[in-house]
């Protein structure tokens, strides 16, 4: 578990919390974000800017191990402009 746990921390510094990993939209009007290391894959899609939801998803060796789902709304209305150029 504590494998997993590392790979996911790693996996979002190199995505989304960092702006990197980007591919292309697996559906329209998504953003996808991955990220690999050895036999661990990391997929993430989302959908919205201001409002936004999402999956997360972590393969090992090609099968899921682990996923979430999750929800979120930014209500500093200044960070979407500093962070992301909306």
């Amino acid at each position: 578990m504590k494998e997993l746990t590392e790979f996911i921390v790693k996996a979002k510094k190199n995505t989304y919390a960092s702006g990197l990993g980007k591919v292309e939209s697996s559906r329209r009007l998504s953003t996808d974000l991955y990220y690999r290391e050895n036999e661990y894959e990391y997929a993430d899609s989302y959908f919205g800017a201001k409002e936004f939801s999402g999956q997360e998803v972590v393969y090992r060796d090609n099968l899921p191990v682990w996923s979430m789902n999750y929800y979120g709304k930014i209500i500093d209305k200044n960070f979407l402009l500093k962070y992301w150029n909306y």
